[in-house]
């Protein structure tokens, strides 16, 4: 399946070089970066650069050789958030599957899957930027939480059904993200 591919082959070999930092198996996957890094450029450039490396790299105890190799992360970071909010930006930002044109493999469902979970963990990093501000997280979803969460979730389900016709329904990402906004205000 034809997919948008925002980072280039040298911004994907270094991510894969730092994402060897972390033996953690919570650590993001290529596909689920993808997802992420799409949902933090939707959300607040002002979310600290240690939740998202805490997102990224699945814990916050990262060990470094050398002081100048944080700094080569923390600004690789930021240049990989530059590259997806530059498509922002240009309009050029879209969920990156050609579902509507091509037959969907297993593979195709796992990568979409993935990338949802991804753009799942972004938006849980910026949820006083989408105007939810849940003090404890132990309290019960807000309807605005309920909102994003269900959409993503029945999001996230159509890609198990494998079959064209259903997941146009993936489509609807790109409306989405523009109206959750207008939709928790």
């Amino acid at each position: 399946m034809k997919k948008i591919e925002y980072l280039s082959k040298k911004q994907k070999n270094t991510l894969i070089a730092f994402l060897k930092l972390s033996d953690s198996p919570d650590k993001l996957t290529m596909d689920q970066l993808d997802g992420f890094f799409f949902s933090l450029a939707l959300s607040s450039p002002l979310i600290p650069i240690e939740n998202i490396t805490g997102a990224i790299f699945g814990t916050s105890e990262l060990t470094f050789d050398d002081e100048l190799q944080f700094f080569n992360l923390f600004n690789f970071i930021v240049e990989v958030q530059n590259t997806f909010n530059d498509a922002l930006n240009r309009n050029k930002l879209q969920f990156p599957f050609d579902v509507e044109n091509e037959p969907i493999t297993d593979d195709d469902v796992s990568a979409i899957q993935d990338w949802c979970y991804g753009f799942i963990r972004g938006l849980f990093l910026g949820l006083e930027d989408w105007g939810i501000t849940s003090k404890n997280p132990n309290e019960k979803l807000s309807d605005a939480e309920k909102l994003i969460f269900d959409d993503f979730a029945v999001l996230y389900g159509f890609t198990y059904l494998k079959y064209q016709n259903e997941l146009i329904w993936v489509n609807k990402l790109n409306k989405l993200a523009n109206e959750i906004r207008k939709d928790i205000k």
